[in-house]
């Protein structure tokens, strides 16, 4: 019995924790076990709730926006949204528990802003719960916009249509989330190494260079940074206060821009007998209240920081901006595939000043922002297309010659074939290999809504015969077979380059 007990009473040891396994991850897919004729109406049946709920979450959305101050809205948003902290261990956190705000419901909060006239602006803050609406409804609201298109599954299709049902549900996906094309800090560096040489031609045309451009928009990301870290910083201070005086004392002290002193404050706190927790409460909402000016700018500061005139900067941020009520002809749902914010993530205040809470949204649609300002002007247009075509080659040569230093590398090697002149991109030698490149300038990648036809706005959203033509002009395989083989034939008997 004894030995039984004290059997009994034995901790089990726990098993050692096995180390997660590198290397690819497999899943079962949840559907494929539910057959296809129960499995198709269901999904169609979703969609069509989908649909329901699109709508009314929608509805939901413009009338928090109608009923509140419009860049409020915009900045909390984007503060507590997109913003993230950085512990002491260098990880990064939320601002926000379960946040599923992205760049693109930011960009969208925008758009639908934009679609109220000045005169219907409502000039009440948004409270808690009206952000907390925003914060649940917009990622439901892209959900339902992407899952209502399932309904095409009601129909009878053959292989083929599945395929381009599938690619134009990729293309879709990707225009309508997708904002980084590249590391931040590369994009910067691509963006000033492509467009420095046309910097003349942009001034003269533009009124500022792109580089100036970019610079403006960097500025505007990082002084928006910096205020929102004041601002948390001295939040953290206040709050740290044990009692009501102290606290609002201690506000005031870090701000001496306010008109008023704490008296009035104070004898407000005294009247209501406001406890410790009610006052972090409005301090918190003034903090709040304030938020706004982080993002709205002048064209004179622009200016001092440009080092050029006023009026230039003006001339181009009129262009880069919209007004309220400018989008309110705009068709809602298009603005999931084709929002204008995108070539205009500025909001034109007036007298001067501006607003733009999505900075880094310069960088995200580069390429289109810049053809736009240069759509009048067709020499320019080649110009900057023949630059892209260099940089993309000088791009290329770099990067082989870092893979395989020691290469021979020749770009834009031409050589001859039956009396035919030919040309590749790049003709790297390592060793007894060699290695041919051809590069292709393609708009997708950079967000661009015109390629050489115009078309790329139309494949983004899913026009299925413009994405064709976007992806066989990037691949273009059928073209390159031949000249692979011809190469190939000429290496075997020796290359004739050409002069």
């Amino acid at each position: 019995m004894g030995n039984r007990k004290r059997k009994k009473g034995r901790k089990r040891r726990a098993s050692p924790k096995k180390k997660p396994q590198g290397g690819a991850f497999f899943f079962k897919d949840p559907f494929s076990q539910i057959p296809r004729e129960r499995l198709m109406p269901a999904l169609v049946e979703h969609a069509k709730a989908s649909k329901q709920k699109f709508q009314e979450t929608l509805d939901s959305i413009c009338t928090v926006l109608r009923s509140n101050e419009p860049l409020q809205v915009i900045t909390t948003l984007a503060v507590f949204g997109l913003s993230t902290g950085m512990a002491d261990d260098g990880k990064l956190t939320s601002l926000s528990k379960n946040n599923r705000i992205s760049q693109a419901h930011v960009e969208l909060v925008q758009a639908l802003s934009l679609t109220i006239p000045a005169t219907e602006i409502q000039n009440s803050p948004p409270n808690g719960h009206a952000i907390q609406q925003l914060f649940d409804l917009l990622p439901k609201l892209g959900d339902s916009f992407v899952h209502q298109r399932m309904i095409v599954l009601e129909q009878e299709r053959s292989d083929e249509q599945k395929a381009i049902t599938l690619v134009q549900e990729l293309l879709r996906m990707h225009t309508q989330s997708v904002r980084n094309w590249g590391y931040f800090d590369n994009v910067r560096r691509v963006v000033h190494e492509l467009y420095e040489p046309l910097d003349g031609a942009f001034t003269e045309h533009v009124g500022l260079s792109a580089t100036q451009l970019a610079a403006a928009f960097v500025g505007l990301l990082r002084n928006a940074e910096q205020r929102i870290n004041t601002a948390f910083n001295q939040l953290r201070d206040v709050l740290s206060k044990r009692s009501v005086a102290s606290m609002i004392r201690r506000y005031y002290e870090l701000n001496p821009q306010f008109t008023d002193t704490p008296d009035g404050l104070l004898a407000l706190a005294n009247k209501e007998q406001l406890t410790v927790d009610q006052t972090r409460v409005l301090v918190l909402s003034h903090i709040e209240y304030r938020l706004a000016s982080i993002y709205t700018f002048s064209a004179a500061s622009i200016a001092s920081e440009l080092a050029v005139a006023e009026e230039q900067v003006t001339r181009v941020f009129n262009r880069l901006s919209l007004s309220f009520g400018e989008l309110a002809s705009h068709q809602i749902d298009h603005l999931f595939l084709d929002n204008p914010v995108w070539r205009k993530p500025v909001i034109k205040i007036g007298l001067g000043r501006y607003f733009c809470a999505i900075p880094q949204a310069f960088f995200s649609f580069v390429r289109p922002i810049l053809d736009d300002l240069i759509s009048d002007n067709q020499p320019l247009e080649q110009t900057c297309e023949k630059r892209r075509a260099d940089f993309l080659e000088s791009e290329l040569a770099q990067l082989f010659a870092k893979a395989f230093p020691g290469a021979q590398i020749i770009a834009g090697f031409r050589w001859r074939f039956e009396g035919k002149e030919y040309e590749n991109d790049l003709l790297v030698r390592v060793d007894s290999a060699l290695v041919t490149h051809r590069g292709e300038i393609g708009d997708g990648l950079m967000a661009g809504p015109k390629g050489r036809t115009g078309e790329s706005q139309e494949a983004h959203r899913g026009a299925i015969n413009c994405a064709f033509y976007s992806i066989r002009s990037l691949g273009r395989t059928h073209q390159d077979s031949p000249q692979i083989t011809r190469i190939a034939r000429c290496i075997s008997s020796g290359i004739e380059c050409a002069a």
